[in-house]
């Protein structure tokens, strides 16, 4: 009997010895943004394009005082379930990682139906906390204006200077964007000058005159 008392005292130790050893991260929030087809914006350092989500995410540092182990950052998961429902007990193994950061804030463009959360992950000795509170999500819009798909082409042509658009009929405007979200100003038209624009990465955003968006991304040489 004594044997018996000793063994679950040293398990019980061992738990609580290891839940000290990786605290946890608590206080976590999960945010959709949601933008509309006429949408556009930031997400993180993306600019991006309705119709689409963008999720916030921010929580509270572990507290670190009764650890030596090294915090080196962080792994947000998600669970994906058409059907959950708040309380629901949560099948943590089926997470997935979504993101990882060394910050308490990240954005970026996600949407999902489930739950979030998120785990400190460490070093010296390596491991990874239990998960923080759970937030989830069980409702997406669905208000989303149809868009008929079309075979669209955006080609930079070094030679001419400039980027040739094809596929897009009943073009009502477009714009062309850096990734810090400032607009180029360029007349509309099927063909774009690149002459007076930097080397980089650009977005192109087309709205057709039935109210469809189109975006891509293209590179100046």
């Amino acid at each position: 009997m004594k044997k018996k008392i000793v063994l679950l005292f040293s398990c019980l130790l061992t738990i609580v010895v290891c839940q000290a050893q990786f605290p946890a991260p608590h206080s976590f929030t999960a945010v959709l943004h949601y933008l509309t087809l006429d949408e556009d914006g930031l997400c993180g350092d993306e600019w991006i394009f309705g119709a689409t989500n963008c999720a916030s995410f921010s929580w509270e540092a572990p507290d670190l005082s009764e650890t030596e182990a090294q915090l080196i950052g962080y792994n947000i998961y998600c669970y994906r379930s058409e059907n959950y429902y708040d309380g629901m007990e949560i099948p943590f193994s089926e997470g997935e990682i979504i993101a990882q950061t060394t910050y308490t804030f990240l954005q970026m463009e996600f949407e999902y139906i489930g739950a979030v959360w998120v785990t400190a992950v460490y070093s010296e000795p390596k491991g990874e906390s239990e998960p923080s509170n759970i937030v989830g999500n069980s409702d997406l819009p669905t208000a989303i204006k149809a868009i008929k798909i079309q075979d669209v082409s955006f080609t930079y042509n070094k030679q001419k200077n400039g980027i040739e658009i094809k596929g897009v009929e009943n073009i009502s405007s477009f714009g062309i964007f850096n990734l810090t979200g400032v607009e180029i100003p360029i007349p509309t038209s099927d063909f774009i000058n690149t002459k007076n624009m930097e080397k980089g990465v650009y977005v192109i955003k087309i709205t057709t005159k039935e109210g469809g968006v189109i975006s891509d991304k293209i590179i100046i040489e």
